[in-house]
């Protein structure tokens, strides 16, 4: 998470390719999505912004995987952001991390999950409870790095009192998403992270949890993490 001029930046990354390869590809994406946005010029839509800097970051993890001692021929990286500034949030979105916005206690998915799970429930061919647990549930079929790389780019309008979560997929394979906002909203911003992961490790999460949680206090977003 960072507080910059222009707002505050909340992402997540699970990286893919074995674990050093992974952990090289996520910390690359976040710092070239930090470092690209952190350098934006004013005047420039944020949705732009958002694309430019995620095309930036799938780049250096191509051009990672190219040198002669990458950690990994196959590394890449999912990555979710949350740019928030100004009343609203505007959301950056490759693979399969979410972003939920909780709002007078409704929990609301922001993401499309860019898996072949994803797809199948898009579609109607299984529902969201048998994508949790289908065997092809980590088939990616977009990332940084990757061939098959695109960036969904949306702004959504917040409110006082709207709550933002962002997760990695190793919680949504160990909690259902009503589960999730109930933790949140009886734990709150401060413990809301740590009592998410440790609910997760009990039901027996087999991934990487990582969990950022942010409350919007005003209209002009005075945001509390």
């Amino acid at each position: 998470m960072l507080r910059q001029q222009s707002g505050t930046l909340m992402a997540v990354a699970d990286g893919v390719g074995g674990s050093q390869a992974g952990e090289v590809a996520s910390r690359l994406a976040t710092q070239t999505l930090s470092d690209q946005l952190s350098r934006a010029s004013q005047g420039e839509r944020p949705e732009v912004l958002m694309r430019t800097a995620f095309v930036a970051a799938h780049q250096a993890v191509r051009d990672t995987r190219r040198l002669p001692d990458t950690p990994g021929p196959d590394m890449g990286t999912t990555l979710t952001c949350a740019w928030i500034m100004q009343g609203e949030v505007v959301v950056g979105h490759a693979g399969d991390s979410r972003l939920y916005l909780l709002r007078q206690g409704e929990i609301r998915q922001l993401t499309d999950d860019h898996s072949v799970t994803g797809e199948l429930a898009r579609q109607g061919q299984i529902t969201q409870v048998e994508a949790q647990h289908h065997p092809q549930r980590h088939m990616l079929t977009n990332a940084l790095g990757e061939r098959s790389f695109w960036v969904d780019v949306r702004t959504w309008p917040l409110q006082a009192g709207d709550l933002l979560c962002l997760c990695t997929d190793g919680l949504i394979d160990a909690l259902e998403t009503e589960e999730v906002a109930r933790i949140i909203l009886d734990a709150g911003v401060e413990e809301g992270p740590s009592r998410l992961i440790a609910a997760a490790l009990d039901a027996g999460a087999q991934d990487d949890v990582t969990v950022l949680v942010a409350a919007v206090d005003q209209d002009d977003v005075g945001v509390r993490a």
